[in-house]
């Protein structure tokens, strides 16, 4: 699973098997997340580990810098999660991400 949320937090875009993996088993769509912030899909409690951990790439202010998130809850426990900043220009333009799944 990919995505990407502008520089204030905003899901810009998201992948099929980000859709696949954790909307649809919430019965959420990318539709209901594109254009929203965290908080929509996964509530107070996750998005702002998301916020700070989104915060944290940002400030790291390399494009190969990576921040390692894990959540324990619900189905984003079987994930570990890594971000990164994304520059046009030179100019933070938001984070990315990449999440992974973890093996037994």
């Amino acid at each position: 699973p990919l995505w990407f949320k502008d520089k204030d937090g905003f899901m810009m875009s998201l992948n099929d098997a980000y859709e696949k993996a954790f909307l649809l088993p919430i019965g959420m769509t990318r539709a209901d997340y594109i254009g929203f912030k965290d908080v929509k899909i996964w509530g107070p409690e996750v998005a702002d580990i998301f916020e700070h951990n989104d915060n944290e790439a940002k400030d790291l202010g390399a494009a190969s810098a990576l921040i390692f998130e894990r959540v324990e809850k619900n189905i984003l426990n079987n994930y570990t999660f890594y971000k990164y900043p994304k520059y046009v220009d030179g100019i933070l333009v938001g984070v990315g991400g990449i999440a992974t799944p973890i093996r037994p």
